[in-house]
């Protein structure tokens, strides 16, 4: 659900078939918290949300890993997710949870309630305290991550989404699923607001890098709502310093990650780059085209995360948002490496490796 808006503006309408070959799970499955770690979204109000782990020294895959370790699936509609030590914190949306598993052996240790909350965004300070924003409350909550327990919330804009931190500051996007267009700045040992920074419309993507504050918005629907584009933010005067209209871009700016000197910004066409050192928008690096395996309804990169270590980037393939989808490793010159399956619809990347 964490690009449905994204994907709304791109793509209007989805296929509906499905297959019956799902990724064989070997049974039992052991991990190294070293590795790639893949949240699959799911089908919404399926109960099919799944992580897989993909162990970078073996080359190996282990799919459903959270479902044969435990007995049960994980949940309905798997939002995001953030480690903090050797625990991944899992914002499960419709199931209204967050579920905490260990990545040693892929064991629930707690499921913290956030019931009628709708967890979307979550983030982790290096001191184990946590923020995950929520759809229907307009709020940001609060965790322990090591007691596992909520512990205070703080109001924000409308429909919070993505969610970074930085230089002790929490940056909240506030969606309103098309009708806000702010970011909401919080001091993360305080909870208070410092400020509310103006951006364009439905922002769906924020991170962080060398100090500053990178968001897209990808524009509303609604009359007055179609200021977008990708926005620069100072992280310590908390200022937006410069901006790329949307149409610079080959299509509407949407998840991020950084790579090398630049950012991977993915639109329908694929990932662009942005260089961190001027802010100019440049090459198409991965075309959707390359992406999608044969016979996919849909050209689309639905997750990216890049590994400093390996200098290789992964992209999540949903396919046709119905089916198992694959995750595709290219180089930094946008050359597939290798693909593994994976759940369906990946939506969150994690690269642990130190």
């Amino acid at each position: 659900m964490k690009k449905i808006i994204l994907l709304f503006a791109l793509l209007i309408f989805l296929f509906t078939a499905c297959s019956d070959d799902d990724p064989v799970t070997p049974p039992n499955p052991q991990a190294e918290v070293t590795g790639v770690y893949v949240l699959s979204e799911g089908k919404f109000q399926q109960n099919n949300a799944s992580l897989a782990f993909y162990n970078l020294e073996k080359d190996t895959v282990l799919n459903y890993v959270y479902e044969d370790a435990n007995g049960k699936k994980m949940g309905d509609n798997a939002n995001d997710m953030d480690i903090y030590k050797t625990y991944a914190y899992v914002a499960v949306s419709n199931s209204n949870k967050i579920e905490v598993v260990d990545l040693k052996t892929f064991k629930s240790v707690a499921t913290i309630n956030m019931q009628g909350k709708k967890p979307r965004g979550i983030a982790i300070t290096d001191d184990g305290k946590g923020f995950v924003t929520s759809a229907t409350k307009n709020k940001v909550y609060t965790f322990n991550a090591n007691t596992f327990s909520i512990t205070d919330s703080v109001e924000c804009g409308a429909v919070p989404e993505s969610i970074t931190i930085t230089g002790g500051k929490v940056f909240v996007a506030n969606s309103g699923w098309g009708a806000d267009s702010t970011v909401t700045v919080i001091d993360a040992k305080t909870n208070t607001i410092l400020k509310t920074i103006k951006v364009g419309y439905n922002p769906v993507e924020i991170i962080t890098a060398d100090g500053f504050v990178y968001v897209a918005a990808i524009g509303g629907w609604g009359a007055g709502q179609s200021r977008k584009g990708l926005y620069k933010i100072d992280a310590t005067n908390l200022n937006v310093v410069d901006s790329i209209a949307t149409t610079t871009f080959p299509s509407f700016p949407g998840i991020m990650c950084v790579a090398e000197n630049n950012l991977l910004i993915v639109g329908s066409a694929g990932a662009q780059k942005v260089s961190l050192d001027n802010f100019v928008a440049g090459d198409i690096l991965i075309a959707n085209s390359s992406v999608v395996t044969n016979g996919s309804a849909w050209s689309a990169i639905y997750g990216i995360a890049y590994d400093a270590k390996e200098k290789k980037i992964y992209c999540g393939n949903p396919k046709d948002f119905n089916q198992a989808g694959d995750i595709a490793i290219f180089d930094l010159s946008g050359n597939l490496v290798k693909r593994f399956d994976c759940g369906i619809n990946p939506g969150t990347i994690k690269v642990v490796n130190p």
